[in-house]
């Protein structure tokens, strides 16, 4: 399925990191991007928590960001990401699409201020990385629409 298969339908995205992994969802129009929740990505149930969530939403696609700018320190990271996203087209039987995650923790920083999100909702890691999830989900459908 192609990124354009999905003008109505609801896209899933996912910031994956080492220790925590943001998901957020849009609506089947592309209109309000939401943060659902932080997961732990080193429990042992991740998966089955993630399934629960796609169970839940019922996306159409799966967006996945990753750090591709060319640095070999998160080179560790970015195959793990891979894996991920291989082990969702094998499970879940979902499409899934990788993108660039640059600067969407910064980004997320930003989205948490503008919307009047006090200081100590911000230095949340859960709240950070829903958040990230958001902003490469924005991110992408600016492109795709």
């Amino acid at each position: 399925m192609k990124p354009e298969d999905c003008l109505t339908r609801r896209i899933l995205s996912v910031d994956y990191g080492k220790r925590f992994t943001g998901i957020a969802v849009c609506d089947e129009l592309h209109i309000v991007v939401r943060p659902v929740t932080t997961l732990k990505t080193s429990e042992t149930d991740f998966f089955d928590n993630f399934r629960k969530i796609i169970d839940i939403e019922k996306p159409a696609l799966i967006v996945i960001g990753a750090p591709l700018r060319n640095d070999e320190k998160n080179q560790k990271l970015i195959d793990e990401i891979y894996i991920f996203a291989e082990k969702v087209k094998e499970n879940l039987m979902l499409p899934v699409e990788i993108v660039d995650e640059a600067f969407s923790s910064k980004l997320a920083v930003r989205a948490m201020i503008d919307s009047g999100r006090k200081k100590h909702f911000r230095r949340n890691k859960d709240n950070l990385n829903k958040f990230a999830a958001a902003v490469i989900l924005e991110e992408f459908l600016k492109i795709y629409g």
